[in-house]
């Protein structure tokens, strides 16, 4: 036998006995948060208690579903199905503020609290939802607590099996502990949490209020006033003029719409003879490329992210190349205004067919300024009257040739772009902002609860 004084303590790992949740070594050496000694503790099994609240699905019901977004995003409805569409029959029901997590991606992060709109919403049992116990813990500090990084270590250690299909281990994960503030501490740190988030969340409507002001600026440089009509009876006659007819779905809106446009104090003029619309095929010379998709578009910043496609598997759509300073407009969808102006790191990329390029001149016009006009209600309006399709409305080249805009000259135009940037730079700062104070809050609030990294 072995003298076991030559063995070498420091692969040895030690835990007291009353410390050991299951006989799993993974389990017990994974095991190591940083607590915060100044409170006290408790399993969580202790603060929440696990809703058995079953609903027996009946084919003539309709039900509301529940998904959870994977890293802390929330509980949100997932779709209502009648219930001859639902397969398992045994189900259960949930109610506001009960707690809630997936068995399989809670280790990803896919747990929260069930907001109001869910009363009475139907899950599987891989989702384990529970009642919480309010005399103990707050339901904002719990919720608070669940987005800290310490929380989403818990429900990892808690989850065991292969790789892509570890489910957490109910038993060990309520067997874990937590820090437990008293209800008059928990209250003073979810306030203090609470007041940097509105700080945050008010700094984020600034932002998005600038969106609002950019369109009014837009109307009021191009001497454009547009009014508010109500809608036509159905089963009334009207007349309309023959050359004021856009399209075969007349409306009093449509036609007000272009008479406003009309009254602007520049010439009103198609796009597609003011602008050098291009298309270069992609002519899949080279191995690889990174690809733009309308998803990847975001209305206010621009091409946000590209995947690498190669030329003999690259997507169907995956068919023209674009340069720097071309405008790319999105057709599917154009209310959604995936619109971009490319910079030099996507100088060369692939973009999808579902986009129309118009190539940069700058002598000529200001690519800017028509983003804006086309992300604002005159170019919005015109895409709502054009589009056509029920899945996927979308608006066609010609018709998209044919959009009208008032265009100033081109010093004009890049006074205007210029004093729009300005605004959006501010946007972006705002932005910027409640994104950091909003990480600050949540940092502040895991170094109060639990110690400070080192």
């Amino acid at each position: 036998m072995q003298n076991s004084t030559n063995v070498d303590s420091k692969y040895l790992e030690f835990i007291d006995f009353n410390k050991l949740f299951n006989w799993s070594v993974a389990h017990n050496t994974r095991n190591t948060f940083s607590y915060n000694d100044k409170y006290a503790f408790s399993k969580i099994g202790d603060v929440i208690k696990r809703n058995r609240k079953k609903a027996v699905i009946k084919d003539e019901i309709e039900y509301q579903r529940v998904t959870i977004k994977l890293y802390g995003k929330g509980v949100t409805e997932r779709d209502r199905v009648l219930g001859k569409s639902i397969g398992t029959k045994n189900q259960f029901e949930v109610q506001p503020n009960q707690f809630i997590i997936s068995k399989i991606d809670a280790r990803n992060g896919a747990f929260g609290i069930v907001p109001n709109e869910l009363s009475g919403a139907i899950t599987t049992q891989d989702f384990l939802s529970y009642n919480i116990d309010k005399n103990l813990i707050l339901i904002d500090y719990l919720n608070f607590l669940s987005h800290t990084s310490q929380f989403l270590e818990i429900c990892q250690t808690a989850s065991s099996g292969t790789t892509g299909r570890k489910r957490i281990d109910e038993k060990f994960f309520l067997d874990l502990e937590i820090p437990l503030p008293t209800i008059k501490e928990q209250e003073v740190l979810v306030k203090s949490y609470q007041k940097q988030l509105n700080e945050a969340e008010n700094l984020e409507q600034a932002s998005y209020s600038l969106e609002e002001q950019i369109d009014i600026f837009i109307l009021e440089q191009l001497g454009i006033k547009l009014r508010v009509v109500k809608k036509r009876q159905s089963g009334k006659l009207y007349f309309a003029e023959f050359n004021e007819l856009f399209n075969w779905v007349h409306s009093a809106d449509e036609a007000t719409f272009f008479e406003d446009l009309q009254d602007a104090k520049y010439p009103v003029t198609e796009i597609g003879l003011a602008f050098d619309f291009i298309s270069r095929p992609w002519k899949k010379k080279e191995e690889s490329k990174e690809y733009i998709e309308l998803g990847g578009i975001d209305p206010n910043f621009g091409v946000m992210k590209t995947k690498t496609v190669y030329a003999k598997k690259a997507p169907s759509r995956a068919t023209q190349t674009v340069k720097t300073g071309d405008l790319i407009i999105g057709t599917t969808r154009p209310y959604l205004k995936k619109f971009a102006i490319i910079q030099d790191k996507n100088n060369g990329d692939v973009a999808s067919s579902g986009f129309s390029t118009i190539q940069e001149n700058k002598e000529k016009y200001n690519l800017y300024f028509l983003n804006e006009v086309l992300k604002s209600p005159i170019g919005i309006k015109q895409f709502e009257i054009k589009m056509t399709g029920a899945l996927y409305p979308a608006i066609t080249q010609a018709d998209l040739l044919e959009l009208k805009i008032p265009l100033p000259s081109i010093d004009i135009q890049n006074n205007i772009a210029d004093n729009i940037q300005q605004m959006k730079d501010s946007q972006k700062d705002k932005f910027q902002q409640a994104q950091q104070l909003k990480k600050q809050a949540l940092l502040d609030f895991e170094n109060a609860i639990f110690k400070p990294a080192e």
